[in-house]
């Protein structure tokens, strides 16, 4: 048995993480209790506290997510089965038309493959498996800027 679905949703103002820009000469302000000891020519702000830039979470567009999940179970006998479930999710800022700045990013395509040993009457199992995730090729600006 098993299932297989797409998905296409659209969102409008989410929540996005973004680095604090401001306008040239900002160093020596206060910001969030904290003193802005540099910034970068972007105008992006840095305290002390980390070698990051400051990050606020803000309001933004539109973004749209597209993407299919798969799930399946099969008995290949009355005590082997084999079992899998899988997804993909690709996201676009659509008024940007990029990789949308989410906190945590859009994985790559993952799933999760197994082969599960029953023997009948008896009270155990024998079960192997594995994840897996293909490369994550496609990254937000906001991506670039995390430390994981």
């Amino acid at each position: 048995s098993g299932s297989f679905t797409f998905f296409n949703s659209d969102f409008s103002n989410y929540i996005e993480r973004r680095a604090v820009i401001l306008a040239p000469s900002a160093v020596g302000q206060l910001i969030g209790g904290q003193t802005i000891t540099r910034q970068d020519s972007t105008g992006a702000v840095f305290t002390a506290l980390s070698n990051s830039p400051v990050f606020v979470r803000a309001n933004a567009g539109r973004l749209r997510l597209r993407g299919a999940e798969m799930q399946a179970r099969f008995k290949i006998t009355k005590e082997l089965a084999i079992n899998a479930n899988g997804f993909l999710i690709r996201g676009t800022d659509l008024e940007r038309n990029v990789a949308p700045s989410l906190e945590n990013g859009i994985p790559p395509a993952t799933g999760f493959a197994g082969i599960r040993w029953e023997p009948f009457g008896k009270r155990f199992w024998v079960e192997a498996y594995s994840n897996f995730a293909d490369a994550q090729r496609r990254f937000s600006d906001n991506d670039f800027q995390q430390a994981r």
